[in-house]
């Protein structure tokens, strides 16, 4: 167990192979880590019982175990439960990595293109930066909830993540807002007593005119009802979740508006933009049905497979059947590969 060093994120590297040890400890250098690279299960799990990594990146057996094994510890730990867990692979078996994907291993990376690994733990650094910073200064939230103390409750949440919030507890004050201000970010209570309802408030919310209409809506309600839930998807909101609210899932999506809202770098290039009718820019001719383009679209917006079952009303196993589909037909074997070709990259 070697190779600290204090930096922005923590990533625990278990691998049998001294080399893969040391390339392991090394991309973590690179990406500016803190990196602690162990040989075998017993020695992950003694790391496990004295520190939470933000990342895992494990090889597939050990002298001591095989990876399901560690993948237990990880989900089992308190604080662990999320992590991303990377399972590294000597060869491209499609059997193999459907079945890593089937017991839980967030992606599949292969030994013989560390680059692509490299690129991951570059763009994961960047995003955990994020979730350490704030929106960008100007950004504004609204807050549509009728109940005065969970209004309040939510407008701290989000000022606490950089944005100036405004709270009101209609439907119709909602839209005279969205109207005349511009908003980046929408939490809208789906029941707001009589009058305008949050669903009308999403419908009227995408109009021409309304200063607001390009804002990120998120539909919140106390019921957890597939009808409702579909029904304010449709209605144009970009997200459904229940009270009490998960803070983590609402943080994670203010934290990828921030990702995507932070001033790129004048000396790159800026990325063009993702069709929206059409996520995939490289397949010719591209074969993917419009469920497949929405579920690829979600993706890259980094929803997990059950999050993207939850959100278009179908089972988590028709999530998985459609990006296996989506892999190949797009000619790629994990989802950094997908999101790459999405973007045309």
């Amino acid at each position: 167990m070697v190779n600290k060093r204090q930096k922005n994120f923590k990533l625990l590297g278990v691998d049998p192979s001294p080399s893969l040890r040391a390339v392991l400890g090394q991309l973590g250098e690179d990406c500016d880590m803190t990196v602690t690279v162990c040989a075998t299960v017993e020695e992950a799990r003694a790391c496990l019982a004295g520190e939470v990594f933000d990342l895992v990146v494990c090889a597939a057996e050990y002298p001591d175990g095989h990876y399901p094994d560690l993948l237990a510890d990880v989900r089992n730990h308190a604080e662990m439960a999320t992590t991303p867990v990377l399972l590294l692979l000597g060869g491209r078996n499609e059997v193999v990595v459907q079945d890593a994907l089937d017991k839980g291993i967030t992606d599949v990376f292969f030994k013989r293109d560390m680059d692509d690994l490299a690129r991951y733990l570059e763009s994961f650094g960047t995003a955990v930066a994020a979730q350490k910073g704030k929106m960008p200064a100007g950004s504004r939230a609204l807050v549509v909830e009728d109940d005065r103390t969970l209004g309040t409750y939510y407008k701290a949440l989000l000022t606490r993540h950089g944005f100036a919030v405004d709270h009101v507890p209609s439907g119709e004050a909602a839209l005279w807002e969205a109207e005349h201000r511009r908003y980046d970010f929408i939490l809208v209570d789906l029941v707001l007593g009589s009058g305008c309802s949050g669903i009308q408030f999403l419908r009227r919310l995408r109009q021409p005119g309304m200063a607001s209409s390009q804002a990120v809506a998120i539909a919140i309600s106390s019921y957890e009802d597939e009808a409702r839930r579909l029904e304010a998807l449709r209605a144009s909101a970009n997200a459904y979740m229940t009270k009490p609210l998960n803070e983590r899932e609402l943080a994670a999506i203010v934290e990828g508006m921030a990702l995507r809202m932070a001033p790129q770098d004048p000396a790159q290039p800026a990325e063009a933009p993702v069709a929206e009718t059409h996520p995939c820019t490289r397949c010719e001719p591209c074969q993917l049905t419009p469920r497949e383009s929405n579920i690829c679209a979600l993706v890259a917006a980094g929803y997990s497979d059950k999050r993207i079952a939850e959100e278009m009303g179908v089972s988590y196993w028709t999530v998985r059947t459609h990006i296996a589909h989506a892999f190949k037909k797009c000619d790629v074997v994990n989802r950094v590969e997908l999101v790459r070709r999405l973007q045309g990259g």
